[in-house]
């Protein structure tokens, strides 16, 4: 075959590819349909992130509520931590959204667009168009891959984790039972549920809180000397909910924002160096044989010398 023909046919296979990638795989890779379990991972964990944020609120109304100082820096302190999950969420809401548009910028831009570079480059015979046509492709490729990889990193991590969002609210109802003794923190959480049905109001929150507030004043009262009690048990039960509460914040920070960094970062890495060692396979590979023909060029000078006469 002429390079004519090989030439053609390499073109007719690189505009076969750039048609396929961008009206078969690229159709495939924006449906939402296809990521189902990926997406519902991330509802679920987004459904976690506005309980955390209800639950750090609820607490934090409870604890400024305290008759007495002794709860309100405490109550500050969870009401920072809970502020930080919005991190989380926005990162959730990114990797939701990116889920299909990595797809769409690969198999429907980047891939065909490789293809065109790449054939421009084989009909040049340019060996930098086509390098950059293979980087293309890598790029495509990892970004498609990169957030369905995070969230199998990231389900890994959480089998590990210690804590769980159950552990949270568990705390939680036991912070409010022995703040608001007479009071059961099963109708507490019903009542800050309901409030959130209709669009959360915060001021309705803290009205309700009020009111519980002076029923547990007046048990305060009868107990006397309780109060001092009292107090710190609520003191030790929040520090325990910070502790849970700042791992749960850890490990939503790490499976949501520097896992798939991580991973980009590492396939990025991967595809450097693979291409790296490709070049400079070919580098040393011409390298070589322009030495052999020069070492095989000047032993043929020398044979070819007529013989020096005595």
């Amino acid at each position: 075959m002429s390079e004519k023909s090989k030439l053609a046919v390499t073109i007719c296979i690189l505009l076969v590819i750039a048609l396929l990638s961008y009206f078969v795989v690229g159709n495939v890779f924006t449906d939402p349909a296809n990521f189902s379990k990926s997406i519902e991972y991330l509802e679920d964990k987004q459904g976690e992130i506005f309980s955390l944020t209800g639950t750090t609120l609820v607490v934090s109304v409870a604890l400024g509520l305290i008759p007495g100082d002794a709860t309100t820096p405490l109550a500050d302190k969870v009401t920072d931590i809970g502020s930080y999950f919005l991190i989380a969420l926005c990162a959730i809401f990114l990797e939701k959204y990116l889920l299909t548009l990595t797809g769409l910028a690969a198999f429907k831009f980047l891939i065909p667009a490789a293809c065109v570079v790449f054939a421009f480059g084989a009909f040049l015979r340019n060996h930098s168009l086509k390098q950059f046509a293979i980087k293309l492709v890598l790029l495509g490729l990892i970004i498609t891959a990169v957030v369905p990889t995070s969230i199998r990193v990231s389900q890994v991590i959480e089998k590990t984790s210690q804590v769980s969002i159950e552990d949270i609210e568990n705390k939680k109802n036991q912070i409010i039972s022995e703040s608001f003794p007479d009071i059961p923190a099963e109708e507490i959480t019903t009542e800050v549920e309901n409030e959130t049905k209709e669009g959360f109001s915060i001021s309705g929150v803290i009205e309700y809180f009020s009111k519980l507030s002076e029923k547990a004043s007046e048990t305060v009262k009868s107990i006397g000397s309780g109060i001092t009690e009292n107090i710190q048990k609520a003191i030790n039960n929040v520090q325990d909910y910070l502790h849970i509460l700042m791992i749960m914040l850890a490990t939503m920070i790490v499976t949501t924002c520097l896992v798939p960094l991580g991973v980009f970062w590492l396939f990025t890495w991967v595809s450097k160096a693979l291409l790296g060692i490709n070049i400079d396979l070919n580098v040393m590979s011409i390298r070589n044989r322009v030495q052999n023909i020069e070492h095989n060029t000047k032993i043929d000078d020398v044979t070819k010398l007529p013989a020096s006469r005595d």
